[in-house]
């Protein structure tokens, strides 16, 4: 990923802690797929992607 530019980490974004609330909000949730996220699901992903 980093040989081709590629982001790992929302922070080389500019996205900080106290923005995960509002994304989370923001984020679309689909049904389908292997398994459906709820809101703490996504909050979960992007902690871990700080």
């Amino acid at each position: 990923m980093n040989t081709i530019g590629v982001a790992t980490e929302i922070t080389s974004l500019g996205v900080t802690e106290d923005m995960l609330e509002g994304i989370a909000d923001a984020t679309f949730i689909m049904n389908g797929g292997f398994k459906t996220l709820v809101r703490e699901d996504v909050l979960s992903v992007l902690h871990e992607s700080l």
